[in-house]
């Protein structure tokens, strides 16, 4: 919780669970817990390609995925949430991804055109979608009155021990103290 992750398109942002067929039992397997986050796919305009914000190997794994801001830059042809991968036989990949309230670059899908992913999507009825990115690209802070600003659910109680009181500076990269008020923001910088 709290990143600030600013990857080029062709990396694959969160990998969960584990690599190397037949190595599935020794995978890491429960829940990622992945809220308060902003998180930047890029991309040179033209290219194209598909952008993938999750890969969780295999129906073993799942991931709670609440109060973050996804933005893939104009030249992504394919805005992706999940990627596959090839897993042994007895196992289903793709993971459980469960999205609760979370900003998202419109047109994105579960995953690319020509490879789907097993394992189950559920919750994309709360994302908050626009063209326009909710947060400044340099900084990432959240711009004010935008969708960002004050859109946060609640946390989960599986995290409470865990609050977001922190936030790193973009331009000095000092941690500062995080003041929610009356309202969180996504991602993982308060307006």
């Amino acid at each position: 919780y709290g990143n600030q992750l600013v990857l080029p398109s062709s990396a694959i942002a969160i990998h969960y669970g584990g690599d190397h067929v037949g190595s599935e039992p020794q995978y890491r397997k429960g829940t990622l817990y992945f809220y308060n986050n902003t998180v930047r796919l890029q991309q040179p305009q033209g290219t194209v390609n598909g952008a993938y914000l999750f890969r969780l190997s295999t129906t073993d794994e799942t991931a709670q995925v609440w109060n973050n801001v996804f933005t893939f830059d104009p030249g992504i042809t394919y805005p992706a949430m999940r990627i596959t991968q090839e897993v042994a036989a007895g196992y289903t990949a793709g993971g459980i991804l469960n999205l609760g309230v979370n900003w998202i670059t419109a047109g994105w899908a579960d995953s690319d055109p020509w490879h789907p992913v097993p394992g189950q999507l559920k919750g994309s009825q709360n994302m908050i979608t626009g063209t326009t990115p909710p947060v400044d690209l340099t900084t990432l802070v959240p711009v004010a009155n935008g969708p960002a600003a004050g859109s946060a659910q609640a946390q989960l109680p599986q995290v409470a021990a865990y609050p977001v009181n922190y936030q790193i500076d973009a331009v000095t990269n000092i941690p500062s103290p995080r003041t929610n008020g009356s309202s969180m923001d996504l991602g993982a910088v308060q307006h």
